[in-house]
């Protein structure tokens, strides 16, 4: 027979109850601590994703701006091209450059004309058509030049468009995802050939 004072020296295979309750909560520690770690780096991502987006887009209707409105001689007052007529003021602005010939070469007094405007059919659209002469060898089009613009204005360094050697274009993109919205405001001064 044991005394009393014997210790047990074998352990019976298993866990306790206590045991699977502890591994059970710290399986769930773990489990919701890289949960909130996978959603903050989904959060991180998106966020630095629709930043670069909204640089990226900005940086590019900028450029476009400028390489388009450096190429005219100056700015028309009002055009019609069909049933649309439109008319330079802050939000649309036409421009003039001289239309091209078959070798495109610049044709003496006679003009292409670009026109930039937000779309009325959806207002945060910015449209860039292209009406040319009927001598031109430039091809008509009217293309879809940005999108999610919330502000665009066109200044002039003198009261009448027409008489303009110095445009400024203001615009503002905006952006949204699921956890934020960003917008960016450019502004871009072209000197034009008039001058």
């Amino acid at each position: 027979m044991m005394s009393k004072n014997t210790v047990r020296t074998t352990m019976e295979s298993g866990f306790t109850f206590v045991e699977l309750l502890l591994v059970m909560a710290l399986i769930g520690v773990m489990t919701g601590f890289l949960a909130s770690l996978f959603r903050s780096s989904v959060f991180l991502f998106q966020n630095q994703d629709l930043e670069i987006q909204v640089i990226e887009e900005a940086n590019y209707l900028n450029s476009f701006m400028l390489e388009n409105l450096r190429d005219a001689e100056g700015v028309e007052t009002t055009i019609t091209d069909g049933s649309d007529t439109f008319t330079s003021g802050s939000d649309e602005i036409i421009v003039r450059l001289p239309a091209i010939d078959g070798s495109s070469n610049p044709i003496p007094g006679i003009y292409d004309y670009y026109v930039m405007y937000q779309s009325s059919s959806s207002p945060g659209d910015l449209r860039w058509r292209l009406i040319p002469a009927g001598s031109s060898n430039r091809v008509a089009f009217d293309k879809l030049a940005g999108e999610e613009i919330t502000a665009m204005s066109f200044s002039y360094d003198t009261m009448i468009p027409a008489e303009a050697s110095f445009v400024t274009v203001t615009f503002t993109l905006e952006k949204s995802n699921s956890f934020r919205t960003i917008d960016i405001s450019r502004s871009t001064s072209v000197n034009l050939r008039n001058q």
